[in-house]
């Protein structure tokens, strides 16, 4: 069964048009972290119809696109996944140089449309190059768990937090605007 959760903020985030790839006719995703389910979500109903099942030994948060490519963080190795977007099958990993995410409490990926991108893992906040590969800790003190991230059409960076259900503003200094 898909966790509402996640379903919730990705059908959340595509019917408010929070996505960088706004316009672009790009199908929206959703991965279940704990059944490792591979998901297309319809834009209009925000139905979830699994396509395939994540290869083990995966735990995964967030899908974003950047340009055509999908990826997702798998936070047992620590590492950027590509994703073939039709079934579901890791392509490459990136290593980022990002440490241990297990049990940070989850989080989410998101890419700005310069291809810069940007992981939350519980109270830290990253901003990664894959072109390098390279990562910069911005924060490791959020004060709320981020498990919805996407970027508007103007490139503002909006964090969803599943606990307290408020939706933010998030700048690069990592100060929440409650939206």
């Amino acid at each position: 069964m898909l966790r509402f959760q996640a379903i919730a903020l990705s059908a959340l985030a595509a019917l408010l048009g929070v996505s960088a790839d706004v316009g672009r006719a790009q199908p929206v995703f959703g991965a279940d972290g704990g059944t490792r389910d591979f998901v297309s979500i319809n834009k209009a109903t925000g139905v979830g119809t699994s396509i395939t099942k994540i290869p083990s030994p995966y735990t995964t948060f967030g899908l974003a696109f950047r340009g055509s490519n999908l990826y997702t963080w798998n936070q047992l190795t620590n590492r950027l996944m590509q994703l073939d977007p039709v079934t579901g099958n890791v392509l490459t990993t990136i290593n980022l140089g990002i440490g241990n995410t297990l049990g940070s409490g989850g989080g989410d990926i998101a890419f700005r449309s310069d291809g810069i991108g940007f992981l939350s893992a519980g109270s830290r906040f990253y901003q990664f190059d894959i072109t390098g590969p390279s990562s910069t800790l911005i924060t490791n003190s959020l004060s709320a768990t981020l498990t919805g991230l996407a970027f508007d059409s103007a490139d503002v960076l909006y964090g969803a937090c599943a606990s307290s259900s408020k939706l933010f503003i998030v700048k690069q200094s990592v100060l929440f605007t409650e939206v």
